[in-house]
């Protein structure tokens, strides 16, 4: 994320020092860039664990971070992680400049 942050589910109990304590209100947390390798199979895409896509849901997703890929053309990728009792959607977009 910006300024080297990831921004988290304030339920993801993710480095819960940074989250205000407040319900409902989610919170940044500052991270080192990462680099990860991944795997692409019948429209799945999986990370090794502990691996950052954008937004951090719930730490059964950091744990295992795999996504469905839903939508996928030259300039969309969008991608669904299900924990079970919620899914999370992302969308990303090509930046042409």
């Amino acid at each position: 994320g910006p300024g080297g942050t990831v921004y988290c589910n304030w339920e993801s109990g993710f480095h819960p020092e940074y989250w205000g304590g407040e319900t409902n209100v989610d919170y940044g947390v500052p991270v080192d860039p990462q680099t990860a390798s991944y795997v692409l199979e019948d429209g799945v895409l999986t990370f090794p664990p502990q691996t950052f896509v954008s937004y951090l849901p719930n730490a059964a997703t950091y744990d295992n971070p795999v996504y469905r890929i839903v939508k996928m053309t030259p300039y969309i990728m969008e991608l669904v992680t299900d924990n079970g009792n919620i899914a999370w959607h992302y969308r990303f977009q090509r930046y042409v400049n």
